[in-house]
């Protein structure tokens, strides 16, 4: 391959995938290029994420590297991405071909940047938590009901069930009824105001029921709902809804205007990211507070050894217990707290050899936990 030539691209949709790609590279047994990108704007408005590519790069081993050519290809896909609309991109490839896999994301990793024989996996399960949560954001108003439901990494799904305006406009019934004869005080064929305000409700009744049965019907799996609009319409259509969604409706900011579906799913995703923080505090509280019992372990050996014989059922991480680079927000480097090199050991074999399930706080919910690290044994 000429030097000048830019490597093939395989664009990944699924975070599994690419992970089974990492692993290919780890076969082929030489030097692995592994990145994670927030590429998010910073509170300026300006792109951080080529500036600490480079940095990430002054402090990676130069022996051998052509630095200009990798950064020219690294900077290539980040471009690329971020002109796409993605928040964020992982990227894995060979020295020579560094941009072989991508994985572009909707919700953002931290920074970080690596050049090893095995390709780390803390960020990228991190993002695999982040995103697991199934979460919905809803609008509702007259003319009609729009949402979006995520869980996992994939796209989002999105639905919209459209109101009858007419029907449910007690102004557009009189007009009606004008139209044909009457006036705005008395309409023809003896039909009262009242008859007509009555009607009206009738149909943004059942429009609330149908809505309510297409939510229902959509969003089965939902762990946190939103529902935004009018309270006319959002209040209607949340007292239509069964207890199961009702038990999990979060309060929220009044909306003024009616959120487009990007704007719907993006709340959708911070409301997954969410749930994970607070799924992931109640188990670390459930573990360290005594109530799992013998099934709980806090000290990173044990977790190790069970990890290696199928017995790790969920683990719980200080999510800055190994380095990263920050975000597009907060870009300061964050040296690692732990011995990250024995915290990934840990989550390979979690992952590899008990399916285990892993879940982040942050590190000031861990701070007193030595090792970084607790988890709940299957047996």
């Amino acid at each position: 391959m000429a030097m000048n030539a830019k490597p093939s691209t395989q664009i990944m949709t699924e975070s599994t995938t690419f992970e089974d790609r990492l692993e290919d590279l780890e076969a082929e047994e030489q030097p692995i290029v592994f990145g994670s990108f927030d590429l998010r704007p910073d509170g300026a408005g300006s792109p951080t994420a080529p500036r600490i590519l480079r940095q990430a790069l002054r402090q990676t081993d130069s022996d051998g590297l052509d630095h200009g050519r990798l950064t020219e290809l690294l900077e290539s896909a980040l471009d690329e991405a971020a002109e796409a609309g993605h928040a964020g991109l992982f990227l894995a490839g060979t020295i020579d071909a560094p941009t072989r896999f991508l994985l572009p994301s909707a919700t953002p990793p931290r920074n970080s940047l690596v050049i090893a024989r095995k390709a780390p996996r803390f960020e990228l399960e991190r993002l695999r938590a982040l995103c697991r949560a199934p979460a919905a954001v809803v609008w509702a108003d007259r003319s009609g009901v729009t949402w979006a439901h995520v869980g996992g990494h994939g796209e989002p799904v999105t639905g919209r069930l459209d109101g009858d305006l007419h029907a449910m406009h007690d102004s557009l019934g009189r007009t009606g009824q004008h139209d044909r004869g009457g006036s705005a005080q008395m309409p023809a064929g003896g039909h009262s105001k009242a008859r007509i305000e009555e009607s009206a409700e009738e149909a943004r009744d059942r429009f609330a029921r149908e809505a309510a049965e297409a939510l229902q019907a959509s969003l089965t799996d939902a762990d946190e709902l939103i529902v935004h609009g009018p309270p006319e319409f959002s209040a209607r259509l949340v007292g239509q809804l069964d207890a199961r969604l009702r038990d999990r409706l979060e309060e929220s900011d009044p909306v003024e205007r009616e959120p487009s579906i990007d704007e719907l799913a993006a709340e959708a995703r911070e409301l997954s990211v969410r749930s994970q923080y607070r799924q992931a505090s109640a188990l670390l509280d459930t573990i360290i507070g005594g109530a799992a019992g013998e099934r709980a372990a806090s000290k990173v050996e044990v977790l190790t050894e069970a990890a290696a014989a199928g017995r790790i059922d969920t683990l719980v991480f200080d999510e800055d217990s190994v380095g990263h680079f920050g975000t597009a927000i907060d870009a300061r480097v964050h040296e690692p707290t732990r011995d990250a090199a024995v915290i990934e050991s840990l989550l390979r074999s979690a992952r590899r050899d008990s399916a285990a399930t892993c879940w982040f706080v942050g590190h000031e919910s861990m701070d007193d936990q030595t090792d970084g690290v607790v988890g709940l044994l299957r047996w």
